[in-house]
């Protein structure tokens, strides 16, 4: 029931012109450089529609996990909570935790933008798909402290509000 699933896709293969506005802006930002620094990247640059996309997350070396930094609004209609402050490796249900935890690994291992399909599983047959990019940021130059990301769906989120909910209130296993 909890099966999640996704794809890597190139970043000009979105569906969303907002993703290869981010890319424009990163690259802007980026100057030659491995990736931007957080202090290079100010959300309000971007337009306004897009802030409540976007999710910043710092890298957390030892052990690893990723804190959210900021986690905008749109994520707290998808998911049903905000997650500021919180650690990723805390997400529910577990098969959607592992698939994010290994795209930002990805980014780690893989220091460019990225692009990912997901499907979401809500009622029997039905799915939800979203696509999901992920952009590097370097506060050394050298290895990835942060990653800015950036999700888009369409559609209801109520069933995709459920999928989340009802995870984070069943018992543990």
């Amino acid at each position: 029931m909890f099966e999640v699933a996704q794809k890597q896709i190139p970043l000009h293969e979105s569906a969303y012109p907002e993703t290869l506005t981010i890319l424009d802006y990163w690259n802007d930002k980026r100057a030659g450089r491995l990736a931007p620094a957080w202090t290079d990247v100010d959300l309000m640059d971007l337009p306004l529609s897009l802030i409540p996309h976007m999710v910043v997350v710092d890298v957390i070396v030892d052990p690893l996990d990723f804190r959210y930094r900021f986690w905008g609004g749109w994520h707290v209609q998808y998911h049903g909570y905000d997650q500021t402050n919180k650690f990723m490796s805390g997400i529910e249900p577990p098969p959607y935790r592992e698939q994010i935890i290994n795209q930002c690994r990805q980014i780690l291992d893989q220091p460019e933008p990225q692009l990912f399909v997901q499907q979401i599983p809500i009622k029997g047959d039905l799915w939800v798909y979203s696509e999901l990019c992920r952009f590097p940021l370097s506060d050394d130059g050298e290895t990835v402290t942060k990653i800015l990301s950036a999700e888009f769906s369409v559609g209801d989120f109520r069933d995709v509000h459920e999928y989340f909910s009802s995870a984070r209130n069943r018992p543990p296993v």
